[in-house]
């Protein structure tokens, strides 16, 4: 009799992860199977990201009782900033509070934290994928807007926490749309532009698509710019209601005017007000187009990339547009993809960059850049530190964001103190740091100083980022030639100050008068009087006349060393 080998179906299913696009305006979720992803749901399958509170419960995907749409804009954000921020809705921003030095959202007579409501869409996009793939959902790759920081990353991996969802990837949302675009069509080869106009968001990527393997060249963006803004323009100018003027905005087109509730908008009234707002993405599309040696085409990604009106303003670029994935579904199904990628050893390589160089501090003010801007990852770089005073028992370090040339010219994204030091002269301790960045964009460092044997890992506190990014590009570019002779000059007095302080110093030791008071303040007067020709000649000089006497000095003191020392001994 033969024997029948039983087995649990359930122990051979392969762990399903799923890829989510978390948007502002609308968030889906996909999964992929063979390199052929689909969005999960129903007729729809754009879930809006939109909460309700009706009856003393919160409902996801529908406008009713009070509602709050765009919670994706405030994640990360501090207090100081929604309120400072045009893009945020006015209505959102009467509910938010300060409640304990906590941002949280006031809705009858209750506070809720920003995160905690945004996990309750992605509770509602789990249970739209368990429905569907019949199996809990444990795993998930979620999207997130290119030029999000640490801190908005953060946000959003906690709210799918919550809701027990292990985000095991952040994958940037142009870079995932690009992902979709070269899997899923084998013809998509070279480089390519993404333009992810969303709800809340914009991000442009370069990427470079060579059949199984998609590398980023460069990003940017702007967090706080969206098709909303355009309903915000649009509601602004005719006084109607958002909803209303949404609608306009979506039904309006250049062979045909729209009518909503009695409101109409034409074709060149629409131009007019939306114009300025795209105006601002075609900027920021011109420099990252500006790196691209051999531009093939560009992929329209998110739902507000659809209006004719972009597709008019992109032409300027002379390439072809892509449309073959509907733009509001792109992300999902890239992220879906990314997630079969990691979960099932899949051969496709995604190589992504960071935003913003990373920097650390340094002696008088400046930026040591560490990690530069563009820079593929994940990444790992090691610098070397030490002490500048004598017996110094420990350093603090401000890590930095920017291109500035000056650390406080730039955004501070955490800092931290290596203590412990043995006493030491300046210079003698070797503090080695290891900068590491892994493939979500998260930052993770390491000090350590070998002699006295203290290590330290960084503990991020995240500070206010006051700035858009945006703006921190721009500002850096206006400012490069400033920011370079300022830096030349700060470097010159450092070193002029080193100089003298090493003078005085070795003089100190000396029996035997030197008279090189002139020449050191001469120096002293060129540097209090900041120019950096007078400073150079003042310190070469110095330096000129220093160095036999520095050198007569070591010599002495090796002799007396040496004194009565046998050949042998060094045998």
């Amino acid at each position: 009799m033969s024997l029948l080998q039983i087995q649990d179906p359930k122990k051979n299913r392969l762990e399903v992860v799923v890829g989510i696009d978390f948007g502002t305006t609308n968030s889906c979720i996909a999964f992929s199977d063979d390199a052929k992803p689909f969005v999960l749901g129903g007729d729809q399958k754009l879930l809006p990201s939109v909460l309700s509170f009706d009856e003393g419960k919160w409902q996801v995907g529908k406008a009713r009782g009070i509602s709050i749409a765009s919670i994706k804009r405030i994640l990360g954000k501090s207090y100081d900033q929604i309120m400072a921020s045009d893009a945020i809705d006015p209505k959102l921003k009467e509910i938010i509070s300060h409640k304990d030095g906590t941002l949280k959202i006031k809705v009858d007579g209750k506070y809720f934290e920003p995160i905690y409501l945004a996990s309750l869409i992605f509770s509602e996009l789990k249970k739209i994928a368990e429905r569907h793939l019949k199996q809990e959902i444990k795993k998930a790759v979620v999207s997130v807007p290119a030029y999000f920081d640490d801190r908005q990353k953060s946000a959003i991996k906690q709210a799918a926490n919550m809701v027990g969802l292990d985000v095991i990837r952040l994958i940037q949302e142009p870079t995932a749309a690009g992902f979709a675009y070269g899997i899923q069509y084998k013809d998509t080869k070279g480089q390519y532009l993404v333009y992810d106009l969303g709800g809340g968001t914009f991000d442009v990527s370069l990427l470079n698509i060579q059949g199984k393997v998609i590398q980023v060249i460069a990003v940017s963006g702007d967090d706080m710019l969206g098709g909303d803004d355009i309903d915000h323009a649009v509601g602004k100018h005719l006084d109607i209601s958002l909803k209303t003027a949404k609608k306009l905005k979506e039904l309006v087109s250049p062979s045909k005017d729209a009518t909503v509730d009695k409101t109409k908008l034409t074709w060149e009234e629409y131009e007019k007000i939306a114009a300025p707002i795209i105006e601002k993405t075609i900027k920021l599309t011109s420099s990252v187009v500006g790196l691209s040696n051999n531009l093939r085409g560009i992929i329209l990604v998110g739902g507000s990339s659809k209006s004719p009106l972009i597709k008019k303003m992109l032409s300027k670029f002379e390439v072809e547009i892509l449309e073959g994935i509907d733009p509001d579904r792109a992300v999902a199904l890239g992220a879906a993809l990314q997630a079969e990628n990691l979960s099932r050893a899949k051969s496709h390589i995604l190589i992504d960059v960071l935003p913003l160089s990373l920097g650390i501090e340094v002696m008088g003010g400046l930026n040591d850049k560490v990690i530069m801007k563009n820079t593929p990852i994940p990444t790992c770089v090691k610098r070397n530190f030490t002490t500048y005073a004598d017996n110094q028992y420990a350093i603090k370090f401000r890590i930095i964001q920017g291109e500035r040339e000056f650390a406080k010219d730039c955004r501070e994204v955490g800092f931290f103190e290596l203590s412990g030091l043995s006493p030491m002269p300046a210079g003698l301790p070797k503090v080695e740091v290891n900068f590491m960045i892994d493939a979500d964009g998260l930052l993770y460092i390491n000090a350590s100083e070998s002699i006295s044997g203290v290590n330290k890992e960084l503990v991020v506190e995240m500070q206010n980022l006051n700035q858009d990014v945006t703006d921190i590009l721009q500002e850096s570019f206006e400012k490069a030639e400033e920011d370079l002779n300022a830096r030349i000059l700060k470097e010159q007095i450092l070193k002029a100050e080193d100089l003298i302080s090493k003078v005085h110093k070795i003089l100190h030791k000396l029996s035997k008068d030197h008279d090189l008071g002139t020449f050191i303040q001469r120096l002293q007067d060129a540097i209090e009087s900041e120019d950096t020709k007078r400073i150079k000649e003042a310190y070469e000089t110095l330096e000129a006349k220093f160095t036999p006497i520095c050198l007569d000095h070591f010599n002495n003191q090796i002799s007396k060393l040496l004194q009565n020392t046998k050949i042998s001994k060094f045998d």
